[in-house]
């Protein structure tokens, strides 16, 4: 008999503990919310792309309006298998960047981080991001303002090399250096 009324008790009690976790992630997530939290607020007045979950194709981001230098190329950074460390083979790619762009002030960089199609894309994405980041970093080290900088992550979804073999996965291991008009 007590053990049935302890069951029953602790039945009791776990209700109320769920409930009042709903009820608290409910108002973490309402528009009602304290603005005081810090947490972030979505409005009607935000610009929110939408996303297609029945696509495995991630949405396009924009870019800061800077438009592409049409005949000028920048060298291709390459990474390791599920690396983002910038190799030793890439630093002088970098440096020659960073020594065009302190003669040409009125160019910005669009770095593009990419992937091979191993992974998730969610995955690849975050490490699109990564490699992408290591760069402009690496820029940012060598003395480029990160005024002149912007990152996009396309993870496995603009392959370099179309075949599904080691030779292709390591030219899809990349970040791409876009000259752009700021």
């Amino acid at each position: 008999m007590r053990t049935i009324k302890l069951s029953f008790f602790v039945a009791v009690c776990s209700c109320l503990v769920l409930l009042t976790a709903c009820s608290s992630f409910d108002d973490i997530f309402s528009s009602k919310q304290d603005h005081s939290s810090g947490l972030p607020v979505v409005t009607e007045n935000d610009d929110l792309i939408e996303f297609d979950s029945d696509s495995d194709v991630l949405p396009e981001r924009p870019a800061k309006a800077w438009a592409p230098v049409a005949g000028l190329n920048f060298p291709t950074i390459y990474f390791a298998h599920d690396q983002s460390r910038i190799g030793t083979a890439q630093v002088k790619k970098l440096e020659a960047v960073a020594h065009y762009l302190e003669e040409h002030q009125n160019l910005g960089v669009i770095i593009e981080g990419h992937c091979d199609e191993r992974g998730s894309a969610e995955y690849n994405i975050g490490l699109g991001e990564r490699r992408a980041l290591s760069a402009l970093d690496y820029l940012e080290n060598l003395g480029v303002p990160s005024t002149r900088l912007q990152t996009i992550s396309y993870g496995s979804e603009r392959p370099e090399a179309l075949e599904h073999n080691h030779t292709a996965w390591v030219k899809n291991r990349r970040a791409e250096l876009i000259p752009a008009k700021r």
